[in-house]
């Protein structure tokens, strides 16, 4: 598959699982095989713009020929080495989409255990595949000196992007209340003047919603910031949740309950908050404040017992 293109976070993810600890080359001991990530297109990373930057291999688009080769290989050893019984192989997939395989088949077979971007509660299986997150930004790396207390927030709640990405982002921002600390703009030249740091680590709460499509590129962001993420997207599975469940560190409502959203944040009490700030923190520094801490608690949870 040398002619494959790879993607900068697949070629760091490569070198990652190379020089693992958990690594054998003993095929008979592995509980799992895990595919060249062909398909970690992560198109934004380490530079969200322009996408063209952060591809390290130039080729050729190898999503379905990876598939193949992840069952043809699977027969190849499995007839050679009699693998152990279980044995999955995992397939990292940083593709938002689902549209590749028509029919989804693949989704569902016991074969393989997915690692997905964007991953929908339609196709996720609790014990074996895992919802990843998006991967860690510099901008996190400023959050820290810029981390604030309940006391020091100025804003209730803040949410600054492109607002017509989807429905829900319009309605939201009808919640605009600038007196009463709620700050919901768009990320236009009129509103330069509002720094997207200030308004995160100055905010109790930050919305996380969905765009184009379920998953926004700001989770990490959000649960590293020093607020308490509110998570608006039907569907989508929140990163590593079967390791941190969501309702730990952050509030989530459906599409439809916008209109609720103040109430709700009005009645979260002062320990509450500081409770979900600190797991929020906590779930950011163990597994999310880089892409090497993702790594890692992907294959923490792949070699796990919650991996069935």
């Amino acid at each position: 598959m040398g002619h494959c293109q790879m993607y900068i976070y697949g070629e760091a993810l490569y070198q990652h699982l190379l020089t693992h600890p958990r690594r054998t080359t003993h095929i008979q001991s592995a509980k799992l095989g895990v595919m060249p990530p062909f398909m970690a297109y992560e198109r934004h990373w380490p530079w969200y713009d322009p996408p063209e930057e952060n591809m390290a291999v130039p080729g050729t688009d190898c999503y379905d020929i990876t598939l193949v080769e992840a069952r043809r290989l699977y027969e190849e050893y499995n007839a050679a080495h009699d693998l152990q019984s279980g044995f999955f192989i995992t397939l990292v997939d940083l593709d938002p989409d689902w549209f590749h395989e028509k029919d989804k088949a693949s989704y569902a077979d016991p074969l393989f255990s997915w690692a997905k971007l964007n991953m929908l509660e339609t196709f996720w299986r609790p014990h074996r595949d895992i919802s990843m997150p998006p991967p860690a930004t510099e901008r996190l790396l400023r959050y820290k000196s810029r981390m604030r207390g309940l006391s020091a927030k100025k804003y209730l709640l803040t949410f600054k992007g492109t607002l017509n990405r989807h429905p829900v982002r319009k309605s939201l921002a009808t919640l605009h209340n600038e007196s009463a600390g709620i700050l919901i703009l768009d990320s236009s030249k009129q509103n330069a003047g509002y720094d997207f740091d200030d308004l995160t680590t100055n905010s109790k709460f930050t919305l996380v919603v969905r765009g184009d499509v379920q998953y926004s590129y700001r989770f990490t962001e959000a649960v590293c910031s020093g607020a308490v993420p509110i998570l608006v997207a039907d569907g989508w599975v929140p990163p590593f949740t079967t390791l941190v469940p969501f309702e730990a560190y952050g509030l989530r409502i459906l599409e439809e309950e916008w209109q609720g959203l103040v109430a709700l944040l009005l009645s979260v009490g002062d320990q509450q908050w500081l409770d979900m700030q600190h797991n929020a923190l906590a779930f950011c520094h163990n597994n999310l404040v880089s892409v090497h801490h993702q790594f890692d608690t992907m294959i923490s949870l792949l070699l796990s017992n919650d991996i069935q």
